[in-house]
C-alpha cells in the first residue's frame, strides 16, 4: 500500500515499510547512497561531488563502466571509429538509433582504453569491472619485481579485453551502465566473434539483459 499524501509505503505481508528510499534499498538491495544517487538522477538533482576511492566498489565499478561507455561512444565519432559506423549504417541503424542505445567502437589498440583510464581508476580496478584481462608475465630484470631472496617474479600484464569492436553497452533497470556485449569487425581474426563482459559485482546475467532499460 502506497499513502501519496505521506509519501509513505507499507507491505502487509511482510510488515516491512518506510520511504521511497527505503523501498529501493529493499527491492533492489541497494545500500542508501546507491539509492540516493538513483532516485537523484531521476529527480533531476545533482549530488555534490565526492571521491570515487571513498566509496564502495560497487559505486567505483559502475563509474568506471560509465567512463568506458562514454570512450567507446566518443571513438565511434572519430576518423578510426569510420569503419565501424559505416557498418552500422550499412545494416540500416539510423543515428537516432545508435544514440538511443550509446554505441561505440573499441579502437584496434591492446591499451587505449585502459590508458583513458589509468589517471582517475586502478588498473586492478578496471579488470574487477571486466574491461581489461590480464596475463603474468616475466619481462625480465628492466620491469620484472625482485623477490627478497634475489629470485624474480611475474608481473600481471593488464591489457584491453575489447578490440577493433563494435561495443553495445548493457544497462541495468536504472539506466546504468554494468557491462558490454560486441561485435568484432575484422572476421578474419582467430578472435570469438562476439565478446561479452564476464560477471563482475555489478554484472549479472541472471539480472538483467540488453535493452532492459528501455
Amino acid at each position: 500500500m502506497v499513502s501519496k499524501p505521506k509519501q509513505i509505503w507499507h507491505c502487509f505481508g511482510c510488515n516491512e515499510g518506510g520511504d521511497i528510499f527505503k523501498f529501493l534499498m529493499k527491492i533492489e538491495g541497494l545500500d542508501f547512497p546507491e539509492a540516493l544517487k538513483i532516485l537523484a538522477d531521476k529527480a533531476g538533482v545533482t549530488l555534490p561531488k565526492y571521491d570515487a576511492r571513498a566509496q564502495s566498489q560497487r559505486n567505483t565499478l559502475l563509474e568506471i563502466v560509465k567512463a568506458a561507455a562514454d570512450f567507446f561512444t566518443a571513438q565511434l565519432a572519430t576518423p578510426r571509429g569510420q569503419l565501424a559506423l559505416d557498418y552500422l549504417v550499412k545494416r540500416g541503424l539510423s543515428d537516432v538509433v545508435i544514440k538511443q542505445f550509446s554505441l561505440g567502437y573499441a579502437p584496434d589498440s591492446w591499451d587505449a582504453l585502459t590508458t583513458a583510464l589509468r589517471d582517475k581508476f586502478k588498473a586492478e580496478e578496471v579488470f574487477a569491472a571486466g574491461l581489461s584481462a590480464k596475463k603474468a608475465t616475466d619481462y625480465g630484470l628492466r620491469t620484472t619485481a625482485q623477490a627478497v631472496d634475489g629470485s624474480q617474479s611475474a608481473v600481471d600484464r593488464y591489457y584491453d579485453r575489447f578490440r577493433h569492436r563494435i561495443m553495445f553497452p548493457i544497462r541495468d533497470v536504472h539506466g546504468n551502465p554494468v557491462g558490454f556485449t560486441s561485435r568484432l569487425l575484422d572476421e578474419t581474426r582467430a578472435e570469438g566473434k562476439y565478446v561479452n563482459t564476464p560477471e563482475t559485482m555489478i554484472y549479472n546475467k541472471g539480472r538483467v539483459f540488453y535493452g532492459l532499460d528501455l
